[in-house]
């Protein structure tokens, strides 16, 4: 993974601790990332945290049921397996907490775009989903340049 990205002050003033991208083939496979905090998206990525993640569990679920785009609340996702709870107390630790994803489900795979807030910040999510345009506009605004040969979904 190449440098973490910065968090624009827009998305730090609603309480933004974190932003990543995290986009999959077919098979469920990475072939982009990026993150404002690179250590745990190395980890979470390159170790294969991800597949045990109940939050990417819970969206890979959904979409078998949705052919467009939907938002995963983390908080109403409760891990379910040792691995999972492991993920979740490494996210209170790192402040990546009560995140809210935008998914985009494409003909190659699928997108998610995560933006998540401090431990303590319990309305984070519920703050995101008020001022979702303008929070997905500014994530755009954020992850979208780190690379000229990626798209990220418009709609």
């Amino acid at each position: 993974m190449s440098d973490g990205v910065l968090i624009s002050e827009d998305l730090q003033g609603i309480g933004a601790t974190y932003c990543s991208i995290l986009s999959f083939d077919k098979n469920n496979m990475i072939i982009y990332k990026k993150s404002s905090n690179p250590e745990w998206a190395e980890e979470f990525t390159s170790h294969d945290h991800y597949k045990s993640c109940h939050l990417l569990l819970a969206s890979q679920e959904m979409l078998k049921i949705n052919t467009g785009n939907f938002i995963v609340a983390w908080d109403i996702h409760k891990p379910f397996t040792d691995e999972a709870h492991e993920l979740d107390e490494i996210r209170k630790k790192s402040n990546i907490c009560h995140g809210i994803g935008f998914c985009w489900n494409g003909e190659n795979g699928h997108t998610l775009v995560n933006i998540a807030g401090s431990y303590y910040d319990y309305n984070f999510g519920a703050n995101v989903l008020r001022g979702k345009a303008d929070v997905y506009k500014e994530l755009y605004k954020t992850l979208v340049p780190l690379s000229s040969n990626y798209q990220l979904p418009t709609k």
